[in-house]
């Protein structure tokens, strides 16, 4: 969770670093930790952390479509980015449900969770970014041969942030194919909700 400073060169969803990650233990799957490039709410790149899963099968013809994941409210501070837990977010999002059928998944931590600077509770834009660069990173993994399909799946929180995803997903990640949005129970009417 140390940011290299300063960050490296790079366009964002570029992968900085990764390890392996023994408490995500995925059937079928090489689990790890990753960080990576982002831009931040201000425009600034920064660095974003997360996990993801490789599946070992071999992959098919095309490569492996991609499923990002947004996780549900966990907290604002550090030590609530979902990656810092034993099993990050896959309990909550059933990764071996996508790894299972050969997808590759890809988990945010968001930005600002785990990393330096504030995290932007329920800004779009922020949660949206995160959640596709993890996705762009996830592609570089060690024997990931990533196909173009991309799934975005998020609950709450990650409801939320899994709309935004697909809103940005044309301009913000054109390289990716964009095949569905599932969008769990997302935070709407925000107005009414913190000024209740």
């Amino acid at each position: 969770y140390a940011v290299p400073d300063p960050l490296p060169e790079g366009e964002h969803g570029t992968l900085i670093r990764y390890e392996p990650d023994p408490g995500l233990e995925v059937d079928g799957a090489t689990s790890y930790r990753i960080m990576y490039l982002s831009e931040s709410v201000a425009g600034d790149p920064i660095a974003v952390t997360g996990t993801a899963t490789v599946p070992t099968a071999p992959a098919p013809d095309g490569g492996r479509p991609i499923v990002s994941l947004a996780h549900g409210t966990t907290g604002i501070a550090d030590e609530c980015a979902p990656s810092k837990t034993a099993g990050g977010n896959s309990g909550s999002l059933g990764i071996g449900v996508f790894t299972g059928p050969g997808a590759i998944v890809a988990n945010t931590d968001y930005e600002g969770l785990g990393t330096p600077g504030r995290h932007p509770y329920l800004v779009g834009q922020s949660e949206g970014r995160s959640v596709l660069d993890a996705a762009l990173a996830a592609r570089q993994l060690p024997d990931a041969d990533a196909g173009t399909a991309l799934g975005i799946f998020g609950y709450s929180q990650g409801g939320h942030g899994a709309l935004w995803a697909g809103q940005l997903a044309p301009t913000w990640a054109p390289e990716l194919d964009l095949v569905g949005t599932v969008a769990g129970a997302p935070a709407t009417a925000l107005p009414i909700i913190l000024g209740a």
